[in-house]
C-alpha cells in the first residue's frame, strides 16, 4: 500500500492541485480538506504518512497545532505550504521543523519532489 497524504488547504481550487499532485506522486490520498477541525477529524481517523498544509487557515485550531498535532500522535512528516509569512511565523515554523516548507506559487515538481521525499518513495 502506497504512503498516504493529507491535505489541508483553504483554497478549493489550489486543494484540487494538490490533490491531483498526491495522485501524480504515485501516493494515496487520506483525505482534503479547507477546515482545521476536520484536518484533525481525518488525522485522528487515517494517520497519514505526510501531509501538505496550508498554514494560512483559519478556524479553531491555531495554524501551526494541526502539524503539531499529527507528528505527535502518529509521527506524520509535514509539508507546510504558505503565501506568506513574518520573522514571528519563521521561528515557529523552524521551531515545528517540517519536512519542508513551500512557499506560494509553487511548482508542480517541486511539490511532488517533496511529497516523495517525505514519503520516502524514490
Amino acid at each position: 500500500m502506497p504512503p498516504t497524504v493529507l491535505v489541508v488547504e483553504d483554497e478549493g481550487l489550489v486543494r484540487l492541485e494538490l490533490v491531483a499532485l498526491v495522485d501524480a506522486a504515485g501516493l494515496e490520498l487520506a483525505g482534503a480538506t479547507g477546515s482545521a477541525t476536520e484536518a484533525i477529524r481525518l488525522g485522528d481517523e487515517r494517520h497519514p504518512d505526510v501531509a501538505v498544509l496550508d498554514i494560512n487557515l483559519a478556524g479553531h485550531w491555531e495554524r501551526l497545532d494541526i502539524a503539531r498535532h499529527l507528528q505527535a500522535r502518529f509521527g506524520t512528516r509535514i509539508i507546510l505550504v504558505s503565501g506568506f509569512g513574518g520573522a514571528e511565523l519563521s521561528r515557529r515554523i523552524e521551531a515545528l521543523r517540517p519536512h519542508a516548507v513551500i512557499h506560494k506559487p509553487f511548482s508542480g515538481a517541486e511539490l511532488v519532489q517533496e511529497m516523495r521525499r517525505a514519503a520516502a518513495v524514490p
